[in-house]
């Protein structure tokens, strides 16, 4: 492959793992923010179980049981979730990882590239010259 060539793949590589990063950092920020949910459902929860009394009418005790049951399913949910996106953030991980060794690859290709592309000058050059000097010598 030629140098421009490999400068492009190159280019190219480099905003894939932009894209990357910007996925893995939107991940993140959704997990914290569900992290954030489940604090404030806890929170909401232990609440609950701070503000105990002795006596409770049927009314209080049923408004108690669905706050608890709504919680606690919610939770659930968001752990649930919580657990996928980090399943995802392993991925994206991964596909980064990847995409580091990658583009090491495509840079080692381009130095190389770079290093026969000035071995061949030099050898022009070499080359260029002793041709020159040869035909100096024969006209002298």
């Amino acid at each position: 492959m030629n140098n421009l060539t490999l400068k492009m793949i190159l280019k190219i590589r480099e905003w894939e793992e932009e894209l990357e990063k910007q996925k893995y950092v939107n991940i993140l920020s959704t997990m914290k923010s569900i992290e954030n949910q489940i604090n404030y459902l806890e929170k909401r929860l232990q609440k609950i179980s701070d503000g105990k009394k002795e006596v409770f009418t049927p009314q209080e005790l049923h408004y108690l049981y669905n706050e608890i049951d709504y919680l606690v399913g919610k939770i659930e949910e968001a752990r649930d979730l919580l657990n996928k996106i980090e399943e995802e953030v392993e991925k994206q991980r991964e596909v980064y990882e990847e995409s580091i060794k990658e583009r090491k690859k495509i840079e080692r290709l381009k130095e190389k590239s770079e290093i026969n592309l000035i071995k061949e000058r030099e050898k022009k050059e070499v080359k260029i010259i002793s041709n020159l000097l040869s035909v100096r010598q024969r006209s002298i």
